[in-house]
């Protein structure tokens, strides 16, 4: 029992550090609330970038179109998407940055 209870202590204390939100690149843990060019010199340049412009609930990949009536100012702003790719031996990792700071980061399929 007591065995058992050491085990467990042990991994819970290897877990609870660990977020499911962060990746590793090189020997930098990139971790939600980065900031943009923070993560681009630690990273390099991801494999696809994409930008746009919007709200959470919407995008706007036209520049010059009107926001949506109702959301407010403070809500908008610019979406940058990027994508980057280790090869066939790792997940590509998501990164979705808000107004230039990191909100969201998702393992996909294995790169390629």
């Amino acid at each position: 029992m007591r065995k058992l209870s050491l085990t467990l202590l042990l991994l819970l204390l290897i877990f609870s550090n660990c977020s499911y939100a962060d990746f590793r690149c090189g020997t930098h843990v990139v971790d939600i609330g980065d900031l943009k060019e923070d993560v681009l010199r630690e990273c390099g340049p991801p494999t696809i970038e994409t930008r746009s412009y919007g709200t959470h609930s919407h995008l706007y990949y036209d520049f010059g179109e009107a926001p949506e009536s109702g959301s407010s100012p403070e809500d908008q702003g610019f979406i940058d998407e990027w994508i980057y790719n280790y090869g066939p031996r790792h997940f590509r990792q998501y990164l979705r940055f808000e107004n230039g700071v990191l909100q969201e980061t998702r393992s996909l399929s294995y790169g390629k």
